[in-house]
């Protein structure tokens, strides 16, 4: 098993952070590298490459339903970048702050650090109020979009991901690439570090491409109106939440920062299937729900039929319920530092985020065909726009 320079297993949502320079600024990399050693960040593998249309798809999954996004995806994907892996300085490791957002905060000069987009802004790339109104008219009148565009893509100087969980799945589909025509991100010597970094995204890569056939498993929905009983034929083994925020956004969670899932876990000690929700939701995001347990609505189960693993028994309920939180997104403190340990560090929940509910089958596919999107989705509990 590998080791990091503290005798412990590489932990990826807190020391592992992705970047890169937009084109028009890789001539910066040395002095940019400079910046994050201040920062406590160490550059561990950095490459120039020129990035594949289904990463920069990946990366800017936000924006692909934006009419400028063609012109901008045409332009980051034609021209090398600089990319970085970076990990905190081992001497820091013990920070607060995870690598990821250092950079976040390096991005925007949040917590103390120097706002490095500012500090290497090149006055060719900005835009004025008049400028970007014109712009903005083309948008809305279905122009063709002009150099404002590529000038927009690069202003921002550098990208980094939003986060642990974009950081890694970032680097996750580096790692799978196969194409001859591209540049592999980590070809080429690399360090101790990244020789540790490279081998834990192995692993997660492996444990994908052996999970077992789901569609061999069988599933029959059942609509409930209310907190089901636990005295029927099928044991509940696990209770899932859509937990919701007021302005559209659900909370989702990961155990690798690829593999993304609704909060949600097997009863505990004769725990009913409210006492589950709240207990898995803290225990996964950190937010405390139990205030809000009598608005806490149960819209159906599945029945289950798995004979592919060792379940026992092996037919079973899955039950789904939604809630609607009286906030906003970034009014949730979520973090997984509630995550109950005493089970394997795989399956365990390190990754916590919102994203708005119209791009949840981006990180759920599998989703859209099952009957409890389609509930929420008959039921207006989400916006059918939101879902389009």
């Amino acid at each position: 098993m590998l080791k990091s320079p503290h005798n412990k297993r590489l932990d990826l949502s807190q020391e592992v952070g992705f970047c890169f320079l937009k084109p028009d600024y890789v001539d910066l990399a040395d002095d940019f590298e400079a910046d994050l050693n201040d920062a406590s960040l160490e550059v561990v593998h950095r490459r120039s490459i020129v990035l594949p249309m289904r990463i920069i798809d990946y990366i800017y999954s936000d924006s692909r339903g934006e009419d400028f996004y063609p012109t901008m995806r045409h332009e980051l994907a034609s021209r090398a970048i600089e990319a970085m892996v970076v990990m905190r300085s081992e001497e820091d490791a013990s920070d607060a702050l995870a690598a990821q957002y250092i950079l976040e905060s390096v991005k925007r000069g949040l917590n103390g650090y120097p706002n490095l987009r500012k500090k290497y802004h090149r006055s060719e790339h900005k835009v004025n109020d008049k400028t970007f109104a014109d712009w903005q008219e083309k948008r809305l009148n279905g122009d063709e979009l002009d150099q404002v565009t590529i000038r927009l893509t690069q202003q921002n100087v550098f990208h980094a991901s939003d986060g642990p969980h974009d950081g890694i799945g970032t680097l996750l589909r580096l790692r799978e690439l196969k194409d001859e025509n591209i540049q592999g991100f980590f070809q080429g010597p690399l360090g101790p570090r990244t020789e540790e970094l490279v081998g834990r995204l192995d692993e997660i890569l492996t444990r994908h491409a052996g999970e077992r056939d789901m569609s061999k498993i069988i599933r029959e929905w059942r609509v409930i109106h209310e907190m089901p009983e636990d005295d029927i034929e099928l044991p509940i083994r696990q209770v899932y939440t859509w937990l919701l925020t007021q302005d559209k956004q659900v909370v989702i969670v990961s155990k690798d920062g690829e593999k993304w899932q609704l909060p949600g876990g097997k009863p505990d000690n004769g725990e009913d299937a409210t006492q589950t929700a709240i207990r898995e939701v803290f225990e996964e995001t950190s937010v405390d729900i139990s205030s809000y347990s009598d608005r806490l609505n149960f819209f159906g189960e599945y029945k289950i039929e798995d004979h592919e693993t060792e379940i026992h028994p092996p037919r079973y309920r899955q039950v789904r319920a939604w809630l609607q939180l009286p906030v906003d997104a970034d009014q949730l403190r979520l973090s997984t530092a509630k995550e109950a340990g005493g089970q394997r560090p795989e399956d365990a929940v390190r990754f916590v985020r919102t994203v708005p509910t119209k791009d949840i089958l981006q990180y759920i596919d599998w989703l859209e065909k099952t009957d409890e999107y389609k509930a929420l989705k008959r039921n207006k509990i989400i916006d059918r726009a939101d879902l389009a």
